[in-house]
Formats: C-alpha cells, sequence, structure tokens
C-alpha cells in the first residue's frame, strides 16, 4: 500500500509539473507535439489539434515534448518553435512547471490546515492554536531498540505525560528494561511494549531507546486564515529547502560530507510518505507539498537537463546578445541528464544499503 501510495503522489506532482509547462506552452504559441501521463512504452494514444495526448506504462509523472525544445532534433526554426520565441517567453515556460509545484504546494498546506495539521505545542504561528495535545512519538532512530519493538512515528505514549517526564524515565531506568505503553494511529486498542535502553544510544553514557517525542495536538483554521498560513509556510519551505541544498552543496564541495548518503532516493522517500500517513491526512498532505516545492527548488539549480539549467543558458545568450550553438547546448543537456540519472542511480542505492 505504501509503494502505491508513493507512486500516485510521485506521479501526481510530476503531473502537476510538467501541467504548468504545458499551459505555459499553450499561452506563449509554442507547439506542444505531445502530452503524456507517465513514460513509455506507450499503452493509449489520441491526436487533438496538433497535440498527441498518450498515456504510458511507466506511471511516474509524465512529459511535455516541444516543438524546438531538444536542440538536437532540428525543426528549431519552423513557426510554433520554442526556439523561435522570446527569451522571455521561453523563460516563461520554464518556470512555469516550478510555479505549479509552488501553487501546488499552498494549496495543499492550506487544505491541511483546514482539516487539521499535527503541530508541536508552542511553535504554532500567530493566529493557530494547538488543541488536544498528546505525547507523540515524532522520529525513530533506525536499528535502535525503539524500532526493533515496532515502534513508529505518530504512536501516541500513553505511560508519560511530558516529554521530560518520559526522557527521565528511561534515564533512571539505566540497563534495566523499560515499559512503554503505546497506541499507534487509527487504533482503539493501547499495546505494553518492553524496550531494552541502549546506553550511549543518544548520548554518552546516558540510556536511551532511540525515539524523538513531543506534545503534538491539532492546528485547524478556518479557509482564509489556512490560504495565509499556508502561503506562510510555504514561502518559509523554500527558504528552508534553498539552504539545505546550498548547505549540501558547500559541504561536498569541501568534502565535509557524503551526497549520496545524505539524500534519500525513491526507496526511502517512499517509507517517508508511509510513515507520513499513519499520523493523518492532514500531516500527509503536507508533507506531499514538501516533496513538491523540493521538486521545484531541485528544477531551479543551474544544472544542464534542469529548468535552472535551461534558464541559466537563456541568461547566458542574453549577456551575450547571440544563441549559443544548438549542438552545443544540447549535448550540455545530454551529458547533464547522464549525470543526474547516474546520481539517482547512486541515492537508490545508499536507500537499499540503509534498508538492509
Amino acid at each position: 500500500m505504501t509503494i502505491v501510495l508513493f507512486i500516485i503522489v510521485l506521479a501526481f506532482l510530476i503531473l502537476v509539473h510538467e501541467l504548468g509547462h504545458f499551459w505555459a506552452a499553450k499561452r506563449a504559441g509554442v507547439r506542444v507535439e505531445e502530452f503524456g501521463i507517465g513514460f513509455p512504452p506507450r499503452l493509449w494514444g489520441l491526436k487533438r489539434g496538433e497535440t498527441f495526448y498518450s498515456i504510458n506504462l511507466v506511471p511516474f509523472g509524465g512529459f511535455v515534448k516541444m516543438l524546438g525544445e531538444n536542440t538536437l532534433e532540428g525543426g528549431l526554426a519552423d513557426e510554433g518553435s520554442l526556439a523561435t520565441k522570446s527569451r522571455l517567453a521561453q523563460a516563461g515556460v520554464l518556470v512555469a512547471g516550478v510555479t505549479a509545484n509552488f501553487l501546488i504546494a499552498w494549496f495543499l498546506l492550506s487544505a491541511a490546515l483546514m482539516i487539521g495539521l499535527p503541530a508541536a505545542v508552542g511553535t504554532a504561528p500567530a493566529g493557530l492554536e494547538v488543541t488536544n495535545p498528546i505525547l507523540m512519538i515524532t522520529s525513530v532512530q533506525p536499528g535502535s531498540p525503539a524500532e526493533t519493538a515496532g515502534l513508529k512515528p505518530g504512536d501516541e505514549i500513553l505511560s508519560a505525560v511530558t516529554p521530560d517526564e518520559f526522557v527521565g524515565g528511561i534515564s533512571s531506568a539505566g540497563e534495566d528494561k523499560v515499559m512503554v505503553t503505546v497506541k499507534s494511529a487509527g487504533e482503539e486498542i493501547a499495546r505494553e511494549v518492553m524496550i531494552q535502553p541502549e546506553v550511549g544510544l543518544i548520548a554518552e553514557g546516558v540510556p536511551g531507546i532511540g525515539v524523538g517525542v513531543d506534545l503534538v495536538g491539532v492546528a485547524k483554521a478556518g479557509p482564509l486564515t489556512a490560504l495565509w498560513q499556508g502561503l506562510l509556510f510555504t514561502l518559509r519551505l523554500v527558504g528552508l529547502i534553498v539552504t539545505g541544498f546550498f548547505t549540501l552543496i558547500k559541504e561536498a564541495i569541501l568534502g565535509e560530507t557524503n551526497v549520496v548518503k545524505s539524500l534519500v532516493g525513491p526507496i526511502g522517500l517512499a517509507g517517508l510518505v508511509g510513515d507520513a500517513q499513519t499520523i493523518g491526512l492532514g500531516y500527509l498532505l503536507a508533507f506531499v507539498a514538501f516533496i513538491s516545492v523540493n521538486l521545484a527548488v531541485l528544477n531551479l539549480i543551474p544544472f544542464p537537463a534542469l529548468d535552472g539549467g535551461r534558464l541559466l543558458i537563456l541568461v547566458i545568450e542574453g549577456v551575450m546578445g547571440k544563441t549559443l550553438p544548438a549542438k552545443l547546448v544540447g549535448y550540455l543537456n545530454l551529458i547533464g541528464f547522464v549525470l543526474l540519472i547516474s546520481l539517482m542511480l547512486a541515492v537508490t542505492y545508499g536507500d537499499l544499503l540503509r534498508l538492509f
């Protein structure tokens, strides 16, 4: 079920991105040769006007094939070619996908606030009140005693009232087993779990079971407040993710981090989506919004084959006052695509190592 949900989420977000490109291309008078749902091999197709609409076998999002987009295929001077449009129009088509991801993130976060979004007590912004707080497991360390015992993010702890009481109880137990009473989301019956703390897991000389806990309640708002707070949340996410990407790139250049180990690939992301589902619909929508903003920021990185790389080429052409050779641009995008696929395979391999 988790895998199916992940495929639906990822396909939806990529499809939203491509719909942004599709809409902007049509508005700019660019000929869209094909709009595909999923990736080939093709299962079904239908031509309407100048565009061929297809449904394809691989269910990860979709694609928009525009005339003149691939500089290695020719047709650059044809009427309706992307290459014949002004640089401003081309930039509009390129950023439309990112804009669509931003807007859907705003919508999802607003919807999450209207449904009810889990929030830690004391962290809700002005205008939002956190109600019905419970002591909840917010994270579980991989390979920890807590994970071995079956504890998961979203589980409610009934054997303590506050985080300090819970942590203090484990610390005072020393190396003796502790009884933790929990209730999983969506379940009515609580269960008691015996867990053996591990000394040094959290801090040197301190027993721990490998969980993060907090008092978590429900932050809920009416439509207008939710729309405003949803916008603010989205902007904050953009700032945090941009900062995170710059930090990762800087540390990778300085040799302070392993990029493959630091990034989460499709397998790891599928597990995170599953965890978000267990906490509730509001949290799941917020997490999907987080992925959408990540896709938007990632696509704006000035790297060949990404929207940001193509935008950079437009800027360079504008400064030079002339168009770069079509073959040069085409080969740069091809090399960028190969490097991105290689990175994705390496990150997926890292996911598999962590999983097994």
